[in-house]
């Protein structure tokens, strides 16, 4: 049985598509041993689909109505009931006091600042 010393060395092939490799084998190589080089083709990036004309112009023209809705970033148009059932309100239901809390995260914001500089 032979044991086979397998090393492998990423390199990148230039503008010339010439490939020069230099490694350093260890000191523990066998002087003749033999050795092979493979070339493997990369694995293509996946892409995007193309698409046509009249898709990119729909998808232009829905992103053009969102950014143009004032109801889109704003929340104007909420009722008061849509408002107060948004996460943005219920994250501090089960807050008894929201002014202390604040000031509890901005005191250990100052200590972490502090602690670091």
């Amino acid at each position: 049985m032979v044991d086979k010393l397998i090393y492998e060395q990423k390199v990148s092939v230039g503008e010339d598509r010439k490939l020069v490799i230099e490694i350093q084998l260890p000191e523990d190589t066998p002087v003749g041993e033999e050795v092979t080089v493979s070339v493997t083709q990369p694995k293509p990036i996946p892409t995007e689909p193309e698409l046509t004309p009249e898709e990119e112009a729909a998808l232009d023209a829905e992103l053009e109505a969102l950014l143009n809705d004032p109801t889109t970033f704003t929340g104007l148009g909420l009722t008061a009931e849509e408002i107060a059932k948004s996460p943005e309100i219920g994250m501090w239901a089960d807050r008894e006091d929201s002014v202390a809390w604040v000031q509890e995260q901005r005191r250990k914001r100052r200590e972490r600042r502090l602690n670091r500089d």
